[in-house]
Parts: structure tokens; sequence; C-alpha cells
């Protein structure tokens, strides 16, 4: 009887102690997965570890497992515990899918490189804060400030004699530039320096040569146009014509509107008086100069002129079908601001030998039918046999 209570009393020791070595042994393993070397991959949005070999589920009180070789179950995203000197398994009450800061890494969507310099400095000034009302000697005088660039000449028409007087003002001080002088077939630049107020004066003298349009350009030493004008070279003009009843019928006033019934009275057939004044004409090389003339035979649809006649002709036979019709010729009154009265009364000296008459064309020159289909030809052609 003592006997088999021992025995009882041995076997049940002896299966504890084999209990104890199977858990020993079902733990054993787990602890050298865990002190080995970790391998894992580059991190990405979706992590994954590769266990070599399958280990328990840790649970607050360890069992025994009745196998050989237990397994675990896999989850979704297992958590890989970094390894210590010491390695130990710390049972949690329930396993965490979700990686922790301490054992995985947010991936870096846009990397940030930082470049060194080599070899090189950066130098910077930290500056105090300014308001606008502790900024001193702040100059905004108006007389001081470059403006706008501009150019300009002391008159719009010239002479082909005169000299022209260019003013530049709101230009960079004390700085080059080039000006040009510029028409039809012919170009003229120099250089010019501004004064310390940003203008310059620049005087060109016109060679003589009749050029109807000048353009004046001012350009900066990279060609660059900065400001720009122009002025004509039209020959001095007056012309006009006379009324011959502005208010004493026979006595002229040369006008320079119209000829109408409030002012002079004509009847068909007679001429009237043209007079054209041309000032600083250039010289010619040969002494020969051409003037063309042209005229409307209508305005609004009535006839007015016919054709062209010489001054004493117009003269002769208007008083001849009207007589009184020029009593008073006055050549040179009522003259125009661009005219000297000295040099008409010259040219009309020594009974107007000075003066130019022109011959008129003949009969043959001048188109069988007018714009209202008169036959002007053929009246040029009575008035000459008449007259």
């Amino acid at each position: 009887m003592f006997h088999k209570k021992n025995l009882r009393k041995v076997s049940k020791i002896f299966h504890i102690l084999v209990s104890l070595t199977l858990v020993f042994q079902s733990l054993f393993p787990a602890m050298t997965l865990l002190s080995a070397k970790a391998f894992a991959q580059e991190a990405t949005s979706s992590p994954e570890v590769v266990v070599t070999e399958p280990t328990t589920e840790p649970t607050t009180e360890p069992t025994v497992a009745p196998t050989t070789e237990p397994t675990v179950e896999p989850t979704s995203e297992p958590t890989v515990t970094q390894p210590t000197t010491e390695p130990t398994v710390e049972p949690t009450t329930q396993p965490t899918a979700e990686p922790t800061a301490v054992i995985t890494e947010t991936p870096v969507t846009t990397p940030t490189v930082v470049r060194t310099l080599e070899g090189g400095e950066v130098a910077s000034i930290i500056v105090d804060n300014k308001s606008a009302e502790s900024i001193e000697n702040l100059n905004l005088d108006p007389e001081t400030v470059v403006q706008n660039p501009s150019v300009i000449t002391d008159k719009a028409d010239y002479a082909p004699t005169d000299a022209v007087v260019i003013t530049g003002t709101g230009f960079s001080p004390n700085t080059s530039y080039t000006i040009y002088i510029t028409a039809d077939n012919f170009s003229y630049s120099e250089k010019i320096t501004t004064d310390e107020t940003g203008g310059f004066v620049y005087s060109y003298q016109l060679d003589g040569t009749y050029r109807p349009l000048y353009n004046v350009e001012i350009k900066d030493f990279m060609g660059f146009l900065v400001a720009s004008t122009s002025f004509t070279d039209a020959l001095a003009s007056d012309f006009s014509q006379g009324s011959n009843k502005n208010p004493t019928f026979g006595d002229l006033v040369w006008i320079n509107s119209i000829i109408q019934q409030s002012n002079s009275m004509f009847y068909e057939g007679q001429s009237t008086l043209q007079r054209l004044f041309l000032v600083d004409i250039p010289v010619s090389a040969d002494g020969k100069y051409v003037l063309t003339l042209s005229h409307q035979a209508t305005k609004g649809s009535i006839h007015a002129y016919d054709f062209i006649v010489n001054w004493n002709t117009a003269i002769s036979t208007s008083n001849s079908i009207n007589p009184g019709t020029y009593v008073n010729i006055n050549e040179c009154n009522n003259l125009g601001p661009k005219v000297d009265s000295s040099k008409c009364v010259s040219l009309n000296s020594a009974g107007g030998s000075k003066l130019a008459i022109a011959t008129p064309p003949p009969a043959v020159d001048y188109a069988v039918t007018s714009s209202n289909g008169d036959n002007v030809g053929e009246k040029v052609a009575a008035f000459d046999s008449q007259y």
C-alpha cells in the first residue's frame, strides 16, 4: 500500500516535471527568435515582415500547447519588437495590429535634400524695420525726379533754309544719347549729352533742300527709342482771292475764305483773281522752277470754274464784260503773317515786271468734256477767239 502511494506521488511529480519541460521547450524557440537579428524591407505604405519560425500568441497566463510545433494566427500587419540585450517577452492583453511610433517609421512623400555649399560663404545683414514716418531726407522734389522724356521743336513748320531748335527734357542727367533727324532719302545723326537736369538744346540747320516731313528721334546707347517728334519743311505760303464788293464794288479785299454773293459780284464769263506768295524757295541750280496749279470745275454739282487765264487777261476781260469789276487791285494789301510787305512791293515794282505771269494752256489741252458734261475745250476756244 505504501509502495503504491509513493509510486503515485513519484508519477505525479514526474508528470509535473514533464509538463514543465514541455512548457520550457515551447517557450525556448520563441526566445531564440526574439534574440535573432531582424531583417526588414524598405519602408513602404504596407510593410511586411517575414517570420522564419511561428511563435505562440502571448497571453496573460501561458498554457501548454499539446502539439510539438505550435502555430500563431497571422494578423494583417504583425508588429516587430526592437531587439534588446536580454530578450524578453512582454505579454499583452490584446495584440496591436497597428504599428507604433517606436516600431515603424512614417515614409516621407517628398524628401528634402539639403545641399552643402563647398568653398562658399553666405553673408546676410538684418536691419531694423522702418516705418514711412521714420524715414528722413526723402527727396520728392518734382524738379529732381526724372520725368517722362520728351522732345519738341520751336516751330511746327520751317522754311528749307531755317535753323531748327530741338529741346529735350526729362532724360537721365549727364547721359549720352544719339539724335537722329531723318526724311525721305535723308538721314543725319549726332551724339548729344544731357545736363545735370536731364535736358538738352540742339540746333540743326536745314540745308535748303525741300523735304516735306522730318522725323526727330532720341535713342539711348543700346539703340532703344526714348522720345521722338516731327516737323514739316513746307514752303511758307500765303494764298488768297480777291473779293470785289467787300463792301465797295470794285475795291479788292484779299480773303482766305470763299467768294460768294455776300462779298463779291461776278457774271458768267468773268474771271476771279487769285494771289499766291511762296517764301524762302530753295535756290535752283538751273534757276528754273515748276509750279503746278489745279482747280475744281464744280462744287456740290454746281458749275463754277471752267479754265485758267493769266492775271492781265482776267482783269481786262472782266472789266470788258462788267465795267468797274476791278478798280483798286491793291496787290500787297491784306498780307498774311508769313509774307513781308516789302518783298511784295519789290515784286510789284517797275510795273510788275518781276511778277511771274503764267501762260494758260491752250484749248486743246483741256478735256473734251467736264464732269458735268460741258465741252470745256470749245469754251476755251471761243474765249480765246473773242479776247
